[in-house]
């Protein structure tokens, strides 16, 4: 005895189906935050002591040139200086410094 088929299925249109499953849109892709949002406190702390160092570099000590002129200046405005009594007579040709080797005593 043939067993009778069960009656066709029926599927869903598709308008049926969007009704009892809207459409939800796939999550955003991830961003990581940036290291500068995330580190806020290093970065400003090192924006901090570049400033500073900055400022140390233009305001702090005197540069050599300006060092080595200073007698210069101080000769023009007619004051003395401990440096000029000190060196000798610019007119004074430099004599060389002569070093001899000393022999070293034979280990033997």
């Amino acid at each position: 005895m043939p067993e009778e088929s069960p009656s066709p299925r029926v599927s869903p249109s598709p308008s049926a189906y969007r009704k009892e499953n809207p459409y939800t849109p796939p999550p955003p892709e991830y961003k990581p935050p940036s290291l500068l949002v995330e580190h806020r406190g290093l970065a400003i702390f090192f924006a901090a002591a570049s400033i500073a160092f900055a400022v140390y570099c233009l305001k702090g000590p005197a540069r050599p040139r300006d060092i080595a002129r200073a007698p210069i200046a101080a000769a023009a405005a007619g004051t003395p200086d401990r440096t000029q009594a000190q060196s000798p007579p610019a007119t004074a040709p430099a004599q060389p410094i002569y070093i001899e080797a000393i022999p070293e005593k034979d280990a033997r």
